[in-house]
């Protein structure tokens, strides 16, 4: 049975050649792509998981409430 990985890109390369227009002798091209979107996303999640920043979401601070009166009013 092939791995997951494997599958993965055997289905991503079926895609591109069918966006492709399904072209002869581009197969190579195709699954080459796929495996280059597949590693690359796999060293993103790597990198992701040792730094929580990699995402790019800086961290939101919250705002002082303390003092604040917020009054609501339903009709």
């Amino acid at each position: 049975m092939a791995s997951l990985e494997h599958q993965l890109i055997e289905s991503l390369a079926h895609s591109f050649y069918l966006a492709d227009g399904c072209p002869e002798g581009k197969a190579l091209e195709h699954w080459m792509e796929a495996e280059q979107l597949v590693q690359g996303e796999e060293q993103f999640e790597a990198e992701a998981s040792l730094d929580p920043n990699i995402l790019g979401d800086e961290p939101v601070e919250e705002p002082e409430l303390s003092g604040l009166f917020v009054e609501t009013r339903f009709f």
